[in-house]
C-alpha cells in the first residue's frame, strides 16, 4: 500500500526524533502539544502543523537547515490537496509581507526565469553575508 504524504511527513518526522534521541512526550511537550496529538500527526492521521509548532519542534530536535527546509517541505505536501505545495514558513512569510507576493506577481507577469532569480538570490546572500 502507498504511503500516504501525512505518512510520508509523519515518518520524517519519527525518524527526525529518533536521530535526535527524542520521545514521544518530550517532543510533545516541548512543542506544546499533546502526546496522542502528535501520535496522531507521526501516524498521519493528522495533518501537518502549524508553522510555529514546526519552528517549535525544529527548535526542540535542533535541526540542520536542510532538515528544517525538508519538513517545511513536507508539511506543506502533506496539507496539500492537488499538487501545489507551499511550506507553511513562506506562506507565512508572504501574508506577512504584502512587497513578497507583489514581487512574485511581476515576476510571473513578466516571465522571470532561473537567471533573474539566481541574480536576485544571490544580491540577498550577498548582503546576508555583509551584515
Amino acid at each position: 500500500m502507498k504511503e500516504t504524504r501525512a505518512e510520508r511527513f509523519g515518518n520524517f518526522l519519527r525518524s527526525l526524533m529518533e536521530e535526535h534521541g527524542r520521545g514521544l512526550r518530550e517532543t510533545a511537550r516541548d512543542i506544546e502539544v499533546s502526546a496522542p496529538y502528535l501520535s496522531e500527526v507521526l501516524s498521519g492521521k493528522r495533518i501537518g502543523m502549524t508553522s510555529q509548532r514546526l519552528d517549535m519542534l525544529s527548535h526542540s530536535l535542533g535541526l540542520s537547515d536542510i532538515e528544517k527546509r525538508t519538513m517545511y517541505d513536507l508539511s506543506a505536501e502533506a496539507r496539500s490537496s492537488n499538487e501545489v505545495r507551499f511550506p507553511q514558513d513562506c506562506a507565512d512569510y508572504v501574508t506577512q509581507n504584502d512587497y513578497v507576493l507583489d514581487a512574485l506577481r511581476i515576476a510571473k507577469d513578466h516571465s522571470a526565469g532561473a537567471e533573474e532569480w539566481q541574480r536576485f538570490i544571490r544580491q540577498l546572500q550577498e548582503k546576508a553575508e555583509s551584515v
